[in-house]
């Protein structure tokens, strides 16, 4: 049996000095957010440039974020930077 894929979104270029409750209360927004997490260096603690954020459902993932800010989640050039 396949189950649905998670309704996630990867974020990268995200600002260094974003850290997982400014991830979570601008993503909130759109939705209701599960999850919002920023990735960090194992050893140092500093952020890697991006991120991960998790809605409860798909639709408030797909519908809402992409559709009044295309663009917002792809990692190749303007990234979220703008957003946050």
């Amino acid at each position: 049996m396949a189950y649905p894929a998670p309704p996630s979104l990867l974020l990268c270029s995200v600002p260094w000095q974003t850290d997982d409750a400014t991830l979570l209360q601008h993503f909130s927004q759109f939705g209701a957010v599960e999850e919002a997490q920023i990735m960090r260096e194992k050893y140092t603690g500093k952020s890697r440039g991006f991120g991960f954020v998790t809605f409860r459902s798909t639709s408030e993932a797909g519908q809402r974020v992409f559709g009044q800010a295309p663009g917002l989640c792809c990692c190749a050039g303007r990234g979220p930077e703008a957003a946050f």
